[in-house]
């Protein structure tokens, strides 16, 4: 029980009541006192999940108590993402009509994405990342095996026709909304970056950049799939749209039913309340910086829209910076340095945008990449939310040549240890540039999906 004060009091301060922690400290704490902790941490779990990426719950599931997060990894497996055009437009002109107007767009979203998120999860994938109008989903190929492609391509198909239901059903609400989608089969690397504050999962590589390339070229109602991919759905109807993109209509079969995921599997044995408290410590981080508190005594499910002031920052040349990495990192079968540098970048930007009352919303690093993007004013509010965004955008420039120092510093590190790839140090220390923008617009925040199985916030 000593473990449990001495390296989760954070926790325990979070999400159990003084007393109850004073009872617990106790030489022999009474079985009602921890069935009643063991229950609140079951809670805090079930509030955290929709929070985390698919990938850390499975991993979170595949290795208790003794989870520690991925620097760099490859994962081979199909990607899909999806987009509704129109959202952006129909929830400004909803928002405008005041209270009533803000909640039903709103919920049109949270049916939306769940209706989106619920394709994904019936056909074996899990969600990467979730937006007010995007999702991002991995269909993994060490849990679906050599069916990952027809799984992923079978809950594109499942997300056209459940757009379609909402659309019909909605009448003229929703009559302007059109999904896009795309999927593309291959190895992806996966970095998990941040602090104890906040973390978030990195989901990178070229299969991102071509799915996202495709995702481009996909017209309202289509489905994008890569030649990659239709060469692994057999007699599917997918005729070529330009070269290396097909236009998927149907599959010539149904792939058998996935397995259930480890996250929803009932575990062997009740966790311990250790075990409990480690997984706890080990989602919170993936909530907004500075709600995990607040989440108590939420309520799971639903969202509004709310003005907000966003940073969006390009930080230029980075994903060439990360494709050169990769050549060594995928010859050598070690792509951590990809995560120490990717880990650099983030902290230290993230570090300043928390300084002045912000939250990370996500980094974006196809297909053109390098896009950070924060929020100021969603999910906490601030009167001066402009001025705080405006601020951070100049400490982000003041402080960018440390940046580049650090990562340079990291890169000559690297180096002196593969001293076969010294012709790479020269192109590796280039300059980061960035621009960075800023704009004022209603955004979505809420979960969706409900608790079991997670899905990630917009």
């Amino acid at each position: 029980m000593s473990e449990l004060f001495t390296a989760y009091s954070a926790v325990l301060d979070t999400w159990l009541p003084a007393a109850l922690i004073r009872t617990l400290r106790q030489a022999d704490p009474s079985p009602e006192a921890t069935a009643e902790a063991m229950e609140r941490l079951s809670a805090a779990v079930a509030r955290l999940e929709p929070f985390a990426p698919s990938l850390v719950i499975d991993r979170l599931a595949e290795s208790p108590p003794a989870y520690t997060r991925t620097c760099g990894a490859y994962v081979f497996g199909t990607v899909v993402v999806a987009e509704v055009s129109g959202l952006a437009a129909l929830s400004t002109r909803l928002a405008s009509t005041g209270r009533r107007g803000d909640e039903l767009a709103g919920a049109i979203v949270n049916r939306l994405l769940a209706a989106l998120i619920g394709a994904v999860h019936a056909n074996g994938g899990g969600v990467i990342k979730a937006a007010g109008d995007s999702l991002t989903a991995f269909f993994d190929a060490r849990r679906l095996g050599e069916s990952h492609a027809a799984h992923a391509a079978e809950a594109a198909l499942l997300m056209q026709r459940r757009m379609a239901e909402l659309r019909a059903r909605e009448g003229e609400l929703m009559a302007q909304l059109q999904l896009r989608v795309a999927a593309h089969s291959g190895r992806v690397l996966v970095v998990e970056v941040g602090d104890q504050t906040h973390a978030e999962l990195l989901v990178t590589g070229y299969t991102i950049s071509r799915v996202s390339r495709a995702l481009l070229g996909a017209a309202p109602g289509e489905i994008i799939v890569t030649d990659k991919l239709l060469q692994q759905l057999e007699g599917a109807d997918a005729p070529l749209k330009v070269a290396g993109q097909h236009v998927l209509r149907g599959l010539a079969e149904h792939p058998p039913a996935p397995p259930p995921t480890l996250h929803t599997a009932p575990p062997p044995d009740p966790p311990t309340l250790l075990e409990l408290a480690q997984r706890v410590a080990a989602l919170m981080p993936y909530a907004p910086h500075g709600i995990a508190g607040r989440l108590a005594g939420a309520t799971l499910g639903g969202g509004d829209f709310r003005p907000a002031t966003i940073l969006l920052a390009n930080f230029c040349a980075f994903n060439r910076l990360l494709d050169l990495l990769e050549l060594p990192a995928l010859i050598e079968s070690d792509p951590t340095i990809v995560g120490h540098v990717l880990n650099t970048y983030y902290t230290r930007i993230q570090a300043v945008i928390q300084r002045y009352g912000g939250v990370v919303s996500r980094i974006d690093l196809a297909p053109y990449g390098d896009r950070f993007l924060a929020l100021f004013g969603a999910p906490t509010a601030h009167e001066d939310d402009a001025a705080r965004a405006v601020q951070t955008a100049l400490t982000i420039r003041a402080e960018l040549s440390e940046t580049n120092q650090a990562i340079t510093a990291l890169l000559r590190d690297w180096a002196e240890a593969h001293p076969d790839q010294q012709r790479l140090v020269s192109l590796m220390s280039m300059t980061r540039r960035q621009r960075v923008g800023i704009a004022r617009a209603p955004v979505f925040a809420g979960t969706v999906g409900g608790p079991t199985p997670p899905s990630t916030r917009g």
